[in-house]
């Protein structure tokens, strides 16, 4: 991953921290593991890819702005809860809040 040197320092860092979080989970999928633990870390790996994606496609997106994109996805989230049809589906969405949740404090360094 190339650096431009105009970025922020905060956005370089959240950057570091993302890529540091993506090889970090990468490392944590081997064939033995379970399909569903498996599906939780590529779900993560995702969302951290997204979240790269957005700070590669706009250099001038703040960490507010990537706090705000991740506050609309959680409240996404929550509405997708409120009408879930059985428990499989609603676990599946608080995995999602959780992995936002806790991309929302890895690139504040607070927790929400």
């Amino acid at each position: 991953m190339q650096y431009d040197l105009e970025w922020p320092v905060s956005l370089r860092i959240t950057e570091r921290k993302l890529l540091n979080e993506i090889k970090k989970s990468e490392r944590e999928l081997h064939p033995k593991l379970s399909s569903t633990l498996a599906a939780i870390i590529l779900k993560r790996i995702a969302l951290l890819n997204e979240v790269l994606n957005m700070i590669n496609s706009n250099p001038n997106t703040t960490t507010e702005e990537l706090c705000s994109l991740i506050d609309q996805k959680l409240e996404t989230e929550e509405r997708l809860l409120k009408n879930a049809n059985n428990a499989c589906e609603s676990e599946k969405i608080l995995m999602n809040l959780k992995m936002l949740g806790w991309m929302k404090y890895l690139i504040t360094g607070q927790l929400t």
